[in-house]
């Protein structure tokens, strides 16, 4: 069994310093962060975790350390190793999602809709869900996450753009350059439009592989990401979709490389499965969760459910416990 959880909103003022911004937030989650983060490292051997508390801080800080005060603000008042909290936040490079699933479709009264279900095998992930409002000068930003994620796995600014992350597959060893979920929320915060937001995603060197939905007020398009190396789909007024493999031409042959038969199928299923949910029509942000509603797109392993509409600034979203499904998994 699985029930739908309606996500508690907290603000944060992003012009505090790193060690006191996150106070209440972390304060209000403590015990659900601790939760997450014990999932989400539960698998990692002492070995790791002891060699990660001596040297994985040094070298993420010499090679840009994006957002290590944020994540040493949030180990602070959660009362945990910072090491252990900057594990937990590289865990997409570390085991990458398995699955999502985005659709971006134009609309007559609402602008592009963006909607997505993230699916995500770790436990607490869909019951600890959060919507964070950042607010950085002048500047909001809606990041739909959990406790103690100091990136942003999906956001929008209002009036401006959406981004989401899709796993892809793993076609190069990862790094520790700038991770896609540290990238989307430097995008979130300094992208002036759809444009720059779109030309930032394609450009920064990843640390891995990664799938970019990236949706504006009047257009959208699907950034397929290597380390050092992009092809970028467009939407050309038409209703764009994006699961877990390569679609351009160019990179297409890597997924027979990179994934097994059975990811490959349940991907290119997922695939042509919003390609068709992309028809229906909706009249509220909310109602855009029928698209993603239905098998397979909704699976075992689907923690959340959003949708963001840029143009207008709404936004829905709500967390799918599913700690029951996944135990069916083991």
């Amino acid at each position: 069994m699985s029930r739908w959880v309606t996500p508690r909103v907290h603000e944060v003022d992003l012009s505090l310093p790193p060690s006191r911004r996150w106070n209440k937030v972390a304060k209000a989650t403590y015990d659900d962060a601790h939760d997450l983060i014990d999932n989400a490292i539960g698998d990692v051997s002492e070995w790791v975790r002891w060699t990660a508390s001596k040297g994985l801080s040094v070298i993420y800080k010499m090679t840009g350390g994006l957002y290590m005060d944020d994540i040493k603000g949030w180990a602070k008042r959660l009362d945990i190793k910072h090491s252990d909290l900057l594990l937990a936040n590289l865990s997409y490079e570390g085991s990458h999602l398995r699955a999502c699933t985005s659709i971006a479709v134009p609309t007559k009264k609402m602008g592009w809709l963006h909607v997505r279900n993230m699916d995500w095998p770790l436990y607490g992930c869909g019951r600890t869900t959060m919507v964070l409002k950042l607010k950085k000068d002048k500047r909001d930003i809606i990041s739909i996450g959990n406790p103690g994620l100091v990136g942003i796995l999906s956001g929008m600014v209002p009036g401006k753009f959406s981004i989401t992350l899709n796993w892809a597959p793993p076609v190069e060893w990862p790094d520790f350059r700038v991770g896609p979920v540290f990238l989307i929320r430097k995008v979130l915060e300094e992208a002036k439009n759809y444009t720059e937001a779109v030309s930032m995603l394609s450009h920064e060197r990843l640390s891995t592989c990664a799938f970019f939905m990236v949706v504006g007020t009047r257009t959208a398009c699907v950034i397929e990401r290597l380390k050092g190396d992009v092809e970028v789909r467009q939407a050309r007024g038409k209703p764009i979709v994006c699961a877990n493999t390569f679609q351009s031409r160019r990179f297409r042959g890597y997924n027979s490389e990179h994934l097994t038969d059975e990811e490959f199928d349940d991907s290119e299923y997922r695939f042509e499965a919003a390609s068709d949910s992309a028809s229906l029509s909706t009249t509220s942000v909310k109602g855009g969760t029928k698209m993603v509603h239905r098998s397979p797109l909704l699976n075992m392993q689907t923690c959340q459910q959003m949708v963001f509409a840029p143009k207008t600034g709404e936004y829905f979203a709500r967390g799918r416990d599913n700690d029951d499904l996944l135990d069916e998994l083991e």
